[in-house]
């Protein structure tokens, strides 16, 4: 089989979403999560975005500074601040420090 795929039943079927294998791959356990993603596709785990990324556009794009989100994100909407910062990541706002930090 080419790259990303895998052999059943005597045909080549490709690799499940957001996975990759060699060429020459015989069984899906050959087939493994893209980097950035995690997951186990020979068990029929989903390869996701990694905690504090998000899926964009096939990829899994780090959440903006000083914002977190959970393992599998698929949007910038479930980029959150962090504890004790206030903005909106999903609104271009960037994560403010609570306290002021006005220096200078």
């Amino acid at each position: 089989c080419a790259e990303n795929e895998y052999l059943v039943a005597g045909a080549c079927e490709s690799c499940p979403a957001n996975s990759v294998s060699s060429e020459g791959s015989s069984a899906i356990e050959d087939c493994s999560c893209d980097t950035g993603f995690s997951g186990d596709p020979a068990q029929s785990e989903a390869c996701v975005c990694l905690a504090n990324t998000y899926l964009e556009g096939g990829t899994c794009a780090s959440c903006p500074a000083d914002s977190s989100a959970s393992e599998g994100s698929t949007a910038i909407e479930d980029c959150t601040c962090d504890a004790g910062f206030t903005g909106d990541p999903a609104w271009d706002e960037p994560c403010i420090s609570d306290s002021g930090g006005g220096g200078g």
